[in-house]
């Protein structure tokens, strides 16, 4: 995984150890779910500070649209930055799938470390791919699941992320 420069996790990694602490200090239903969901925003949040991987097909469309170096761009600018209006063309993929990580993080317990917590952190990624290469992972039953090391998804469907 690539953190963009002068990026630090430590505020990061204290908020998620904080709530997964207050999620196992609570057996109330509603409170953990909302600290779930928080904890999910927070996951897809991380890719505010994450360069992207791209797959090589993926890079060449945006080469050949003139769109330049994807790896450069965050979800928030795909349709106006790299003409991809209607997001059609491109897909911005956690390669380990948000459901992923929140269940990693939450199978900590009650008293999770910030070390702990850090090490999951560290496997959060985003890449863009294909709207095709995502619809092959889908198919392949990697939607919402991933192998212990997500990578392996990736070589199944055929997607080469670099």
């Amino acid at each position: 995984m690539g953190y963009r420069e002068n990026v630090s996790t430590e505020l990061v990694v204290k908020t998620m150890t904080d709530l997964v602490n207050s999620y196992h200090s609570t057996d109330d239903e509603i409170e953990q779910k909302w600290i779930k969901h928080l904890i999910q925003q927070g996951f897809r949040k991380l890719e505010d500070f994450i360069t992207p991987c791209v797959s090589v097909k993926a890079q060449e469309l945006a080469v050949q649209m003139g769109v330049g170096d994807l790896s450069q761009y965050g979800w928030s600018v795909q349709k106006s930055k790299m003409n991809d209006p209607d997001r059609s063309l491109f897909h911005f993929e956690h390669i380990l799938t948000v459901s992923d990580l929140v269940e990693r993080l939450l199978c900590l317990g009650s008293s999770a470390s910030c070390d702990d917590v850090q090490s999951i952190i560290e496997k959060a990624d985003v890449a863009w791919i294909l709207k095709n290469e995502d619809q092959l992972l889908n198919e392949n039953g990697f939607k919402t699941k991933r192998p212990e090391n997500p990578q392996n998804a990736y070589e199944t469907c055929g997607i080469k992320l670099v």
